[in-house]
């Protein structure tokens, strides 16, 4: 007996299923990676201006001592995210995963509102189209990795999904609390990333686009006040804020010029096409973002105004195209990938086999690059970095200074005063005039210089920038210019190198 073919209903309940199964297994790799994921060079910086505050009461930096006085006041820095870091300090104590939990939870809350939002869509697939949404956003390598770590960027993705959430609503209620709430979301965005002021930019368009001027009166102005609340420390500090935007190597050249964000959207292609981790979400972005206008109507939906004024502002605020900033595109590349993977499985399968076959290219390259690269991120290069370093300090004199890696502050920034080595490369590329990546540049020898120069009695050194001096791993009693070398860590090939007269 011949069965028959399955109805659209039949095949719909088995992707679910088999959706459902696909998310418990992403969410059981998330519980793989999250202990003792290896530290990103950003998190001690970060971290250590979340201490400050924390205990200070100010945001600075020990760690960049010498450069644009950031040992005294950081005017330009995550402020809410700061703030935030501080505030998980405080409650859970000084410890690289008391600060991530801030990415977690606004991952969480992400998702959260990821579904929230594809849920309150009066479709018959709503269902199959949250699943789909929280798979891609789950399974993105960047996302993957991001909210594994004390970063801004899914914070920042958070608070600008919100603000679309609440501006689509209110297009559809007029009520005006969701006008407030969008404006709210879009000026707290800048405060945790400076490029959260493309959130206010896309806000606007959405509005003005879709016929809502006389509420722009509303939106400008209370999400431009929110924002500014990131200038309240700046006041009375012009001098400082004027030589950290000078010295600042986040800034390109460009930045002041007037051409500067024009330049930058028309090579954002460099982000969006960079690495493998993007470049498969792009794709599939593109494909879905395709089918979406070949098939619905309207086709400049709310969606598709304002996602495509965020890839622009991005593309024009953003300094640099690192891929990391991608992460703020990806809730709506997921509401765009969803919707147009939803309406083309349950009703549309045979009407456009080309599309279908693209999409089946696509979705397959996403899933197994995607699966691939979180399951090495979420099984291997694992770093319990506060033994490790506690296995180094009992090599060096307690309250001693110390030029190390920046991560070294965990979880040591209570016992020794640390001066971090990317802060010698930042000086000397300033000094010398030299672009691009400092690390093959600057190496063990300029630390060990730079470190003899200030007095420094103790060096730690990473195995990679003692082999880019041209050198092969010492061992204990060797010298190194006028260091010996006390120690060589077996797990990590760290090494502790003291001046002579430096004593545990």
């Amino acid at each position: 007996m011949i069965s028959p073919p399955p109805t659209s209903d039949h095949r719909i309940a088995a992707v679910r299923r088999g959706l459902d199964v696909a998310l418990i297994v992403v969410a059981i790799l998330y519980l793989i990676s999250i202990p003792d994921q290896s530290v990103h060079i950003d998190e001690p910086w970060f971290g250590e201006l979340a201490y400050r505050v924390a205990h200070e009461g100010v945001a600075r930096s020990a760690l960049f001592t010498g450069l644009a006085h950031y040992e005294d006041r950081v005017l330009m820095a995550h402020k809410l995210f700061i703030y935030l870091g501080a505030l998980t300090i405080v409650i859970f104590g000084w410890h690289v995963w008391s600060l991530r939990i801030l990415s977690i939870v606004a991952g969480a809350v992400l998702v959260w509102v990821l579904i929230c939002h594809l849920r309150s869509r009066a479709t018959e697939q709503s269902g199959l189209t949250w699943r789909l949404g929280c798979l891609f956003l789950l399974l993105t390598p960047l996302d993957f990795r991001y909210i594994n770590l004390y970063r801004p960027e899914i914070l920042q993705a958070a608070c600008g999904f919100a603000s679309y959430h609440w501006l689509t609503r209110f297009l559809a209620t007029d009520r005006r609390r969701d006008l407030v709430l969008g404006a709210v979301f879009a000026g707290i965005s800048p405060l945790v990333h400076l490029n959260g002021l493309l959130f206010i930019g896309a806000g606007i368009v959405l509005l003005w686009f879709w016929g809502k001027r006389r509420s722009l009166l509303v939106f400008v102005p209370l999400s431009l006040a929110l924002a500014a609340l990131y200038f309240w420390d700046i006041v009375g500090h012009w001098t400082l804020l004027q030589l950290q935007l000078h010295e600042n190597p986040a800034l390109h050249p460009s930045a002041t010029a007037w051409y500067g964000p024009f330049a930058r959207l028309i090579d954002e292609h460099k982000r969006l096409f960079r690495k493998t981790d993007v470049i498969f979400s792009t794709l599939l972005f593109l494909g879905a973002l395709a089918f979406h206008l070949k098939t619905q109507r309207p086709r400049l939906s709310p969606l598709v105004i304002y996602t495509l004024a965020v890839v622009a502002g991005l593309g024009m605020v953003a300094q640099r195209k690192t891929i990391s900033y991608t992460v703020t595109l990806y809730p709506f590349f997921a509401v765009v990938i969803a919707q147009a993977t939803s309406a083309w499985l349950s009703t549309r399968v045979n009407r456009w086999p080309r599309y279908a076959a693209l999409g089946l290219v696509l979705w397959g390259a996403f899933l197994m690059h995607s699966l691939y690269a979180d399951v090495i991120l979420a099984t291997t290069g694992k770093q319990d970095v506060a033994e490790d370093n506690r296995r180094l300090a009992t090599m060096i004199p307690s309250g001693s200074v110390v030029s190390a890696p920046l991560d070294f502050v965990f979880e040591e920034i209570d016992n020794f005063d640390v001066r971090g080595q990317e802060a010698v490369r930042m000086l000397l590329a300033r000094t010398n005039k030299v672009s691009g990546d400092l690390h093959k540049f600057y190496h063990a020898l300029h630390y060990l210089e730079c470190a003899d120069t200030a007095g420094i009695p103790s060096v730690i050194l990473d195995p990679d920038d003692i082999q880019d001096a041209g050198w092969v791993l010492p061992a204990v009693g060797a010298r190194l210019l006028d260091y010996e070398v006390v120690y060589v860590d077996p797990r990590t090939q760290r090494v502790v190198a003291r001046k002579p007269s430096a004593a545990p």
